[in-house]
């Protein structure tokens, strides 16, 4: 009898279908039993920490980068030419308004002055003699001898030769300013800079370098930018009767100043969408300087409601999402983000109080994925 060959049939099935076949089947089977359902198995589930969503009292604020800028800041410089005899301040020290920080040689302007005064004085004596010139023709006419053209004469006289004082005396004022120009003086109280010149150089009027920097250090503003969806609230808190209440923290998050929301920006940036806000600090202690980082946060008020660990709030295409684990099993979930503070956030929308959400290790779980989850604290994130 002849020997039929046998026929084996191959069938390749791909290794990821394999692989949830392994994890799914388990859990059908468990499913046809009645009882608790047991823990996945720990070399399949994905390990990630979980956190109830709880009612917290979280603080409204808004946390922005600054930069430290002078309410009042410029460059000081010379007003005339001249030689730099003496800087009797020195440098990167404090100084009042009005105080001299350097001295030009006032001697060509103090020459030109008195020339100018002189002038004043000849034009005085000048304008004497026609007042007296003018008293006598107004006689001399009134007796009939002296014409009334003289008369009108001596009178042109003493109009130009009053007139000719008068610009003697303006050119005079001009030169005595010059020469105070000589001068230099703080404008207003605040920090000097380095010096920009020595004594002994020629500085110019039209010198753009200057003398010196000043910049007033209390008190001391912080500007910063804010998205233009904030600017109705902060709109709000400017027209409130109570200024809001500022904290000026440095990049290490250390506290460094308390201050007040002074002014916002007349337009918003069409190319950032950003609004600029200016705040205000006391700064006596010089913990700003001028041109620092610094990060700040409005506090807007505070608000009671349901919150979730700020990691477990994750930013998708169409909104906000986080991870539910339901019986061991994460679901995504969309949800409506309110405040945020000190490492919570609060859920508008999208939880209900006790959910169990995923706030480390969600970035290799997706939707259905089997999680080995474990309880753990929130991890606040820095004021």
């Amino acid at each position: 009898m002849p020997t039929v060959p046998c026929l084996t049939l191959r069938i390749r099935v791909p290794q990821p279908l394999l692989r949830a076949l392994g994890v799914l089947l388990p859990l059908l089977l468990l499913g046809c039993h009645d009882g608790p359902v047991a823990a996945p198995d720990a070399s399949t589930a994905i390990p990630v920490t979980v956190a109830p969503a709880e009612m917290r009292d979280l603080v409204d604020d808004i946390q922005v980068l600054g930069t430290v800028v002078p309410l009042q800041q410029a460059v000081i410089r010379a007003r005339v030419d001249g030689l730099v005899q003496e800087m009797p301040v020195a440098e990167g020290t404090g100084v009042a308004a009005g105080t001299l920080v350097a001295q030009l040689d006032a001697r060509p302007l103090h020459a030109a002055r008195l020339q100018q005064q002189a002038l004043v004085a000849r034009d005085q004596a000048l304008l004497d003699q026609a007042v007296l010139e003018e008293a006598r023709y107004t006689t001399l006419a009134k007796e009939g001898m002296a014409s009334q053209d003289s008369l009108e004469l001596a009178r042109t006289q003493v109009k130009s030769l009053s007139a000719s004082l008068d610009a003697d005396r303006a050119a005079l004022a001009a030169a005595q300013l010059q020469e105070d120009f000589t001068s230099v003086c703080a404008p207003f109280s605040g920090q000097l800079g380095l010096r920009l010149v020595d004594p002994g150089a020629i500085v110019h009027a039209t010198d753009a370098l200057g003398l010196f920097t000043i910049s007033q250090l209390t008190p001391m503003s912080v500007v910063c930018s804010v998205p233009q969806d904030e600017f109705p609230v902060l709109s709000k808190v400017l027209d409130g009767s109570s200024p809001r209440a500022v904290e000026v923290l440095s990049r290490t998050h250390a506290h460094l100043a308390d201050g007040v929301l002074r002014a916002l920006d007349n337009h918003v940036d069409s190319t950032s969408g950003q609004v600029q806000v200016r705040v205000v600090c006391g700064n006596q202690d010089h913990a700003l300087w001028p041109g620092s980082f610094v990060s700040v946060r409005i506090l807007l008020g505070e608000v009671h409601g349901l919150a979730v660990p700020s990691s477990a709030v994750e930013r998708a295409q169409d909104g906000w999402t986080v991870l539910v684990v339901t019986g061991h099993v994460a679901h995504v979930r969309t949800v409506h983000p309110g405040a945020s503070s000190q490492g919570w956030t609060q859920i508008l929308e999208g939880l209900q109080p006790g959910d169990q959400v995923i706030t480390s290790g969600q970035y290799r779980v997706a939707e259905g994925d089997v999680v080995d989850a474990h309880a753990g604290a929130a991890q606040p994130l820095p004021p």
